[in-house]
């Protein structure tokens, strides 16, 4: 501890001779504290600065990234938009008789419900080169087949077919004389084909089996349409024939059409001397009706005339309806221009009704009249 106290006695020394060193930074320190207090908020912008240069660094990589993918998709939906015409095209070069549901191509000729599907919906319009055939988007053209999907129900029918077939050929009255005996025995062997590769489906079988029935099916079916269109479509075969054999037929009670029961009118308008043309000729009022029986449009027309005047198309007073106006043209066209050539000053009266194909009129519309240029 003696030894310690020369050492403590020199610290104390350097320590003392430090003091005015110490006592003159002083002042230089507190002159540069109010420097440094100004500069810390630019100190602070420009942190900021360089923050906002990062973000809009940032935002212009995202728009990039988001300006590619939207080419990318584009890109992707034209080579979809490619690649299901090509589809529609190989389907129609391998002769299938297309039908389309939803966004699925199929076979009529397959027994299942198995088809091509184009998850982004095949085109509006598809086009079978060989047989001019138009399949439109979203059409279901299978539920219009006269063939039935499922195979229990075309198995009975093509049994039915061609067991009534064989009674009308075998002497039942009145006899079908017009199927030719070696037509009749084809689908006959047709029909055994079908029957026995759809027997040994009906229990545990195996996916060749499976392929059998579905071939055998594909013929049966390729060989019962134009076996229906060249006999089963003409006489000596009855509507009630082809109802027994569960075929449809054909419709031939005409549609009734309503008499009309909306107005008509139209505008006036002066395209040059003496022509006078009724043009927007339309519906008015609020009273509907069906379209079919505004099939077209009958102009009603007189010019005013002095009682005894001679000419086309004069009356001798003013009309309240139609009938008062017994000269008459028929237009399906939503206007029509008359020619009063000589008649210049004279007024013309107009008035319209619908009349449908058979020539019932429907109501007048409202009394037109102007005064020819």
């Amino acid at each position: 501890m003696v030894r310690s106290i020369p050492h403590t006695a020199r610290s104390i020394l350097h320590t003392a001779r430090s003091i005015p060193r110490i006592a003159r930074s002083i002042p230089r320190t507190a002159r540069s504290v109010p420097h440094t207090v100004r500069s810390i908020p630019r100190m602070i912008g420009s942190i900021l600065r360089v923050i906002g240069s990062i973000l809009r660094m940032i935002g212009s990589i995202l728009r990039m990234i988001g300006s590619i993918l939207r080419m990318i998709g584009s890109i992707l939906r034209v080579i979809g938009s490619i690649l299901r015409v090509i589809g529609s095209i190989l389907l129609a070069a391998r002769g299938m008789p297309l039908a389309a549901k939803g966004n699925t191509l199929y076979d009529w000729r397959s027994p299942r419900k198995t088809g091509y599907v184009f998850p982004g919906g095949f085109p509006k319009t598809s086009v079978c080169g060989k047989c001019s055939l138009f399949i439109k988007k979203g059409a279901d053209n299978m539920s219009k087949d006269w063939i039935p999907r499922k195979d229990s129900a075309f198995d009975g029918f093509f049994k039915g077919i061609i067991r009534y077939v064989a009674q009308k050929c075998g002497g039942q009255s009145p006899e079908w004389t017009h199927i030719p005996l070696a037509v009749r025995t084809e689908m006959d062997g047709v029909l055994a084909d079908w029957d026995a590769a759809y027997n040994r489906t009906l229990g545990p079988h195996s996916s060749v089996e499976t392929q059998a029935k579905n071939d055998a099916r594909k013929a049966a079916q390729a060989a019962l349409r134009p076996f229906r269109a060249q006999y089963l479509s003409f006489p000596p075969v009855t509507d009630a024939d082809r109802a027994a054999m569960g075929l449809s037929t054909r419709n031939t009670r005409p549609t009734p059409i309503p008499v009309p029961t909306s107005q008509a009118e139209a505008d006036l308008v002066f395209p040059g001397v003496h022509l006078v043309e009724l043009t927007a000729i339309r519906k008015t009022g609020t009273i509907s009706s069906d379209s079919r029986s505004d099939r077209g449009v009958r102009i009603h027309l007189g010019i005013l005339d002095s009682p005894g005047a001679r000419g086309a198309f004069r009356i001798f007073s003013l009309p309240v309806t139609g009938d008062d106006l017994p000269h008459s043209v028929f237009t399906r066209r939503k206007k029509y221009r008359f020619d009063f050539d000589g008649l210049s000053g004279k007024t013309v009266y107009f008035c319209l009704c619908y009349e449908n194909g058979k020539g019932q009129r429907g109501p007048y519309g409202p009394i037109l009249h102007a005064i020819i240029p």
